[in-house]
């Protein structure tokens, strides 16, 4: 549905990125190859795509990458795949504790 936010931007709701919709949320941004958006979820879809975009031989990343509230990935397509390539932390996250899924 379009939105009229400070920006002016459209606002579009999606079934892919609701609750419980890991594997479709996965197929949505894969058909997003190219394109500039910003998509907001939630955790079990989050780490749904983290486990898609960080092979299991790498568990450290894939540990260092959960989110926490308020935190976001900035993702970019790079040929054919899809990539992480920042992790923005909230100010007021401590760095000495481990990052948790929400």
């Amino acid at each position: 549905m379009p939105g009229d936010g400070a920006l002016g931007l459209g606002v579009e709701s999606v079934d892919e990125l609701g609750e419980g919709h890991g594997p479709e949320a996965v197929r949505l941004v894969t058909t997003m190859a190219g394109e500039s958006a910003v998509l907001c979820t939630h955790g079990d879809v989050a780490t749904a795509l983290l486990e898609w975009l960080v092979p299991e031989s790498e568990p450290a990343r894939r540990r260092a990458l959960r989110l926490q509230k308020g935190e976001f990935w900035v993702v970019r397509s790079k040929g054919a795949s899809v990539v992480i390539v920042d992790h923005v932390r909230r100010i007021d996250a401590d760095p000495s504790k481990p990052a948790g899924g929400s």
